[in-house]
């Protein structure tokens, strides 16, 4: 059976069998995933409002049916149900990457950090010339990201970079 494969950890990729599907517009990619990602059915007026928050509700009513209508183009009528005032992706035979990597890192704790930080203890071992020489060995500050490029926890607790982490064993 044709399976559709939806891969959104880096650039959006969509393959039906093992064809990479293109779609005409940024949009129907947008829309397609966030149906896969969303995993439940969504309104129509949801929707167009997402995609199209500069447009007055009949246009982006209308851009969504445009881009409804080129998803089934390159799909196929087969996994998207459009009937009635909701939107769904049919999930037989759909694999979507970031659903996998919840399911795989679903029962994976992640560490608590402590609320709050004791300076004092640092400060002193700041202050210890064995600490100080030990750390020239690391790189310096100006080669770490900066915080803010830190990224946000999603819902399931994972860090969207966490995928770049090698699992242990």
């Amino acid at each position: 059976m044709t399976q559709l494969r939806l891969s959104l950890l880096g650039a959006p990729s969509i393959e039906v069998g093992r064809v990479r599907v293109e779609t005409d517009t940024r949009k129907a990619t947008a829309l397609l995933a966030y149906l896969a990602v969303s995993e439940q059915p969504q309104r129509r007026p949801t929707l167009a409002a997402l995609l199209w928050p500069d447009n007055d509700e009949r246009k982006a009513r209308g851009a969504l049916r445009r881009t409804l209508s080129v998803l089934r183009s390159a799909l196929g009528e087969r996994w998207l149900d459009t009937e009635g005032e909701t939107i769904k992706l049919d999930r037989a035979n759909v694999r979507v990457d970031v659903a996998e990597f919840r399911r795989a890192n679903a029962h994976t704790p992640l560490p608590r950090l402590p609320e709050t930080v004791d300076m004092s203890a640092l400060e002193m071992e700041l202050d210890d010339p064995a600490v100080t020489r030990d750390m020239s060995s690391h790189p310096p500050a100006s080669t770490l990201p900066p915080p803010w490029l830190a990224p946000p926890r999603s819902r399931s607790g994972c860090s969207p970079w966490a995928w770049r982490t090698p699992p242990t064993r």
